[in-house]
Order: structure tokens, then C-alpha cells, then sequence
């Protein structure tokens, strides 16, 4: 599994990427599924989709402490 914490200020919106050599099966934020099996799960309030390609899965993030975990297949 792989961590970040993120703490961004307030009126800031970051755009938080996870790379991986494949896929993760899993995207956790704050505790809460986001990503399961290639599909974005949604919804976290504060976390919206951006894109995905090339196993570079990305969200738009609100300010805020937040917690971002991933699990590999």
C-alpha cells in the first residue's frame, strides 16, 4: 500500500496524481473509496475526477488535510 498526506490552504485546489506500472485496485481518500477496478467511485466531498492515462490516475482536490491511499492488484 502506498501513502501521501496532503495539506493544502484554504481557496487552493491541487490536482493529486497516483502513478503506478499498472492500475492500483484501490484509491482511498480520507478513508473513503474513490477508485475500484478502473472506475472512479466517488463521491468524497472536496474530490472530483480529472483524467486517467497511462496508469496516471488524477483528481481535483479542495483545501484541506486529506489522506490518500493505494492498493496494487
Amino acid at each position: 500500500m502506498k501513502k501521501l498526506l496532503l495539506c493544502s490552504v484554504l481557496a487552493v485546489c491541487a490536482v493529486v496524481g497516483a502513478w503506478a506500472d499498472k492500475s492500483p485496485k484501490s484509491i482511498e481518500v480520507n478513508g473513503s473509496n474513490v477508485w475500484k477496478n478502473s472506475i472512479f467511485t466517488g463521491p468524497v466531498s472536496g474530490i472530483s475526477w480529472n483524467v486517467e492515462y497511462a496508469h496516471n490516475i488524477k483528481f481535483n482536490v479542495a483545501s484541506g488535510a486529506w489522506s490518500f491511499s493505494a492498493r496494487a492488484y
